[in-house]
């Protein structure tokens, strides 16, 4: 007999005679019988496609992997890792971090409460003082870059001892004759008080802390609007304005003062003025509108857009190269996203209060790139996702597009609107069975990962600079970390 080649197989005949039966296969016999049948190189090269295959998709994954983690090592506000629920460090009887300078943490708010400084690895009250309980605090950073940081920065400022001041206000109310504001300056590592000084003067009706100092605006007791700055370094006023009369029995009186600008009206009468010069920049029936600069957001090629309102009903962005040459301007004002990993690194995000929704831009010619409906409270550029958070739900667009990639359904809690992400993960409070929860969410499927009891009800989230997570309630500040 001839030897059989490969792949053949020798096959005997046998003939039955009679009754006689052949016996029945066992069950599964026949598919076992064709696997020993094919040739094992056969076995050898699907072993090899199969392992080419997978070799080839986890290449894939990892270097999607490394990429993503990269982007992320340079992205700014980023929390620690929301893998797996966190656990309270400590908690402090205070609703809202200044700042963190050195190796304290600056806290303020609740009635009458004064300011705190804690260690902010350990929470142990390192200093305490009763000011600031009637009004606010905020920190002044020292130098060419004097930027202001107060309890609503986002994420809180992280300072070096020496590199700021801490300013406190407290404002009296009572009579037109009896209003005014007390400013402490403090060393905020130490808690030492620097230097007082009164923003007083009858009729100061609205004070706010401005560049390098405080402001105040209002009518005195003559009716006469009055206004002034006091530098925050020395306690000294730098100017002084006393302007128009007018009807204290008028419906009212409304003052304001944001930015570069301060505003009073009263009937007919309304005067703004420069709040570095107190020289008058805007009168009611002026033709010259009042420009007031919001925000600077810096952009990934350099570039900047800056959002402005002009007037009280007109936002325009004005977007400018390094060297401040304009590159374009549009109407709206830019969304800061509280974290931008770089994948969608020429769009820029815009909204209106004119129109609803949001709008995506080219950031080099301003070119409308996508539209979408779904309003924002707070916005997160992550894996090429826009990423949004109203007052019931949250929604993933993508960045390309703005197409709807996923939405949730997760009602938030009267004062929990803000969420915190470590790059990969998404955490934010929402209203829970008789309370509130942590929720966190995947930031690319927006699969709930995990949820746990808040520490504090109707509390929302920030992110210490070290990462970890704030998250402040009434009355009460606790921090997290795995």
């Amino acid at each position: 007999m001839r030897a059989p080649r490969q792949g053949q197989v020798d096959v005997e005949l046998v003939e039955t005679v009679g009754d006689d039966v052949a016996p029945e296969a066992e069950p599964g016999a026949d598919w076992r019988e064709l696997v020993r049948r094919v040739p094992g190189r056969a076995w050898a090269v699907t072993a090899t496609v199969v392992a080419l295959g997978v070799g080839v998709v986890g290449a894939v994954e990892w270097r999607a992997d490394r990429a993503q983690a990269a982007r992320l090592a340079g992205t700014d506000g980023l929390t620690v890792s929301l893998a797996e629920p966190l656990a309270e460090v400590w908690r402090a009887p205070r609703q809202g971090v200044v700042g963190v300078v050195g190796d304290v943490a600056v806290l303020h708010g609740g009635t009458n409460q004064g300011v705190l400084g804690v260690g902010v690895r350990d929470g142990e009250t390192r200093w305490e003082q009763p000011v600031g309980g009637a009004g606010w605090c905020w920190l002044e950073r020292l130098g060419p870059d004097d930027r202001r940081f107060g309890p609503w920065s986002a994420p809180p400022a992280r300072l070096e001892a020496g590199e700021a001041v801490l300013g406190c206000a407290d404002s009296r109310s009572g009579g037109i004759d009896e209003q005014g504001t007390e400013v402490t300056v403090l060393d905020p590592a130490e808690g030492g008080v620097l230097r007082r000084f009164e923003v007083s003067g009858p009729g100061t009706g609205s004070t706010s802390d401005v560049d390098d100092g405080v402001a105040s605006l209002g009518l005195d007791d003559e009716g006469r609007v009055v206004a002034g700055r006091w530098d925050l370094l020395t306690g000294e006023r730098t100017w002084a304005y006393v302007g128009p009369r007018v009807d204290l029995d008028s419906q009212g009186v409304g003052s304001s003062i944001s930015g570069d600008t301060m505003t009073v009206a009263s009937g007919a009468v309304s005067v703004t003025l420069d709040a570095w010069t107190g020289e008058v920049v805007g009168t009611e029936g002026s033709t010259r509108p009042v420009v007031q600069e919001l925000d600077r957001l810096p952009l990934a090629d350099g570039g900047v857009a800056v959002s402005t309102a002009i007037g009280e009903e007109r936002f325009e962005i004005v977007v400018q190269d390094e060297d401040g040459e304009q590159r374009f301007l549009t109407g709206g004002y830019a969304l800061r996203p509280v974290a931008d990993d770089g994948s969608a690194p020429q769009t820029l995000l815009l909204s209106s209060p004119k129109r609803p929704g949001i709008m995506a831009v080219d950031a080099r010619t301003g070119d409308e790139l996508w539209r979408s409906r779904v309003s924002s409270w707070q916005v997160a550029v992550l894996a090429g996702l826009v990423i949004l958070r109203d007052e019931q739900r949250l929604t993933a667009l993508d960045a390309r597009t703005g197409a709807t990639v996923w939405t949730r359904e997760d009602p938030a809690p009267e004062t929990g609107v803000r969420f915190v992400t470590d790059g990969r993960v998404l955490l934010m409070p929402v209203r829970g069975d008789g309370g509130t929860d942590l929720l966190a969410r995947v930031a690319e499927t927006g699969r709930e990962l995990w949820r746990a009891p808040a520490p504090v009800a109707e509390g929302y989230l920030e992110a210490l600079p070290d990462g970890r997570v704030l998250v402040i309630g009434s009355g009460e500040t606790v921090v997290l970390a795995p």
